[in-house]
C-alpha cells in the first residue's frame, strides 16, 4: 500500500459520521478515565504518606527506650517516669525489665502518695456535673534489690478487676509473705501467690476494690517496678459473663498443672490461675458472653479427652469466684 492509499483511507476515515450519542458516550468515558485516573493517583499519594506517617511514628515508639536523654527529659516532667512504659502496653498487658539470673523479690510495699490529688485523666473520674473529684490511689512498689530490673509482664484483668505481675528471672521470693500486708488500701483489696512451675520465675496477684489505671515505672539503684494506682470509672458495671473454671483446690501443683494443660494442649490462651473468696484457688478457663457458649466448650474440651471436671459459674466484673468443692 502506497502513501496515496493511505492518505485515501485517512480521509474516508474522517468522513465517517459519528452518531451524537456515540460521540457524547466516548467523550464521557474519556473524562471519566481521566477523572479515575486522577483519583487513584489521589488515593495512592495518601496511601504513601500514611504509610510514611505510620513508619516514623512506629520508629518513634521503639527508639523511646533506647534513647537516654530522650527517656530523662520525659522523667523530669509531671508523670514523666510512666509515659515510656505507657508507650508499650499492649491489650492491658505491660513488658520491660532484662533478662536476669538468681534474683530476689526482696520487698512489696503499699505506699501511700504524698498528695491527693484530683483526677489527671479528664472524664474519666468526673462526676455528673463534669467537676473534677479526689481519686483514690494506691503505689505499689516492688523492690529487687541491687543488679538490673528483672524481666516481668503485669496484666491487668477484670473479673474480678485484678492484676497479675510476673517476674523471671528471679529464684527467691523473700517478700512471699509480706504480700498480705499490703491489702487495705483504697484501692488494693488483698494481694496473694501464685504458683509457678519455673524455678527461675515467680508471679502474685492484686485484687482491687474498683476498676483500676495502673501505671508502670521503673527505678535503678537499687532496682524496683513500681505500679501506680490509680480509680477509673466502671465502663460494663453489672455486665455478667459465664467463667468455665475447675473446682476449689489448695495451693499447689495440680491446680497449677491445670492451668498448664489447658493454655499449651487445649488451646485455652486465657486460662489463669487465681484465687477464691475463700482463699483457695482454682483455674479458669476463659470468660463467655452466655451459658451456653460456656457449656459448648465444656463439652468440646471433654471431647479432646481433658479429664478434670469444669463448671460454670457467672460472675460481675468486681466479683470474686465462689468456692466450689
Amino acid at each position: 500500500m502506497d502513501n496515496k492509499d493511505i492518505r485515501g483511507l485517512k480521509d474516508a476515515v474522517k468522513e465517517i459520521e459519528i452518531p451524537d450519542k456515540l460521540e457524547f458516550t466516548i467523550r464521557r468515558a474519556i473524562k471519566r478515565g481521566v477523572k479515575d485516573m486522577k483519583r487513584k493517583r489521589s488515593i495512592r499519594k495518601v496511601m504513601y504518606t500514611a504509610a510514611a506517617f505510620l513508619l516514623v511514628f512506629a520508629s518513634f515508639v521503639a527508639s523511646i527506650n533506647m534513647v537516654p536523654a530522650f527517656a530523662a527529659q520525659v522523667e523530669s516532667l509531671p508523670g514523666g517516669s510512666s509515659i515510656v512504659k505507657l508507650l508499650q502496653f499492649n491489650r492491658d498487658i505491660v513488658k520491660g525489665g532484662e533478662i536476669t539470673e538468681g534474683g530476689d523479690i526482696g520487698s512489696i510495699t503499699n505506699e501511700k502518695p504524698d498528695d491527693e490529688k484530683p483526677s489527671e485523666h479528664g472524664a474519666d473520674n468526673q462526676d455528673n456535673d463534669n467537676k473534677e473529684v479526689e481519686i483514690k490511689s494506691d503505689v505499689i512498689r516492688i523492690a529487687l534489690g541491687d543488679g538490673e530490673l528483672s524481666s516481668y509482664e503485669v496484666t491487668y484483668l477484670e473479673y474480678p478487676y485484678s492484676a497479675v505481675v510476673y517476674l523471671s528471672g528471679v529464684r527467691t521470693f523473700s517478700a512471699a509473705e509480706s504480700l498480705a500486708e499490703i491489702g487495705g488500701g483504697p484501692l488494693v483489696k488483698n494481694a496473694y501467690r501464685l504458683i509457678t512451675l519455673d524455678d527461675s520465675a515467680h508471679r502474685f496477684a492484686i485484687n482491687f476494690n474498683a476498676p483500676v489505671i495502673i501505671e508502670v515505672s521503673e527505678e535503678n539503684d537499687p532496682a524496683a517496678l513500681v505500679l501506680s494506682i490509680t480509680e477509673k470509672q466502671p465502663e460494663n458495671e453489672g455486665t455478667a459473663v459465664y467463667s468455665v473454671r475447675s473446682k476449689s483446690l489448695p495451693f499447689g501443683e495440680e491446680v497449677a498443672v491445670i492451668e498448664q494443660m489447658l493454655l499449651y494442649e487445649y488451646g485455652a490462651e486465657n486460662a489463669r490461675l487465681m484465687q477464691d473468696d475463700a482463699g483457695t484457688y482454682l483455674t479458669e478457663e476463659g470468660l463467655y458472653s452466655t451459658e451456653e457458649e460456656a457449656q459448648a466448650r465444656i463439652d468440646e474440651l471433654k471431647a479432646m479427652g481433658f479429664q478434670f471436671e469444669m463448671f460454670i459459674e457467672v460472675r460481675t466484673p468486681g466479683q470474686l469466684p465462689k468456692v466450689i468443692e
